[in-house]
């Protein structure tokens, strides 16, 4: 009976195609945890970060980070999205990453929360030295040269003429 179903199944040989099947799942579940096991540090800390501090709300957690380890975690955020950059340390620091790909100069490339991110990080390395406490920016408070450019800067930017807009470090 089992093989009148088969031949019933247009030809199709079910037994080998369940064990392509399932040989197919192993093949992809050893993948997904090969990749698992080999994320990298700072890409694991952004996403502590993000979800802490974003999606959470707590931006205390952000004191518990050096100045040093604040500007790898900002400067992650735009590896992620292949920002080339151009101080040395950090083309070099990024360029051992097996993610990291750097394919543009374009300082506007973060999606909302990510720059709300940076910018609430930037506050942090500013004040980290002081005081460990955050700091709502205010114009008085506003970092030009903090490295990534806030919303603030973006804006500016943003309604300058395009071809007179002024050049932000972002590293």
């Amino acid at each position: 009976m089992y093989n009148k179903l088969i031949k019933l199944n247009r030809g199709v040989d079910m037994k080998k195609f369940s064990k392509l099947y399932v040989m197919m799942f192993l093949l992809f579940s050893v993948i997904s945890f090969a990749s698992f096991a080999a994320s990298d540090p700072d890409l694991d800390r952004l996403e502590d970060v993000y979800n802490e501090v974003i999606v959470n709300g707590n931006k205390d957690f952000l004191s518990g980070f050096s100045s040093d380890e604040l500007a790898i975690i900002r400067n992650t955020i735009y590896a992620k999205r292949g920002y080339k950059f151009k101080r040395k340390e950090y083309q070099k620091y990024f360029g051992a990453k097996g993610w990291y790909k750097g394919t543009t100069n374009k300082q506007n490339i973060l999606n909302k929360n990510e720059q709300k991110l940076v910018d609430i990080i930037v506050k942090y390395e500013k004040n980290n030295e002081n005081s460990n406490i955050y700091i709502t920016p205010t114009s008085e408070t506003l970092d030009i040269d903090s490295g990534s450019p806030t919303t603030e800067e973006i804006n500016v930017i943003s309604e300058a003429d395009s071809n007179t807009a002024p050049y932000i470090n972002l590293d």
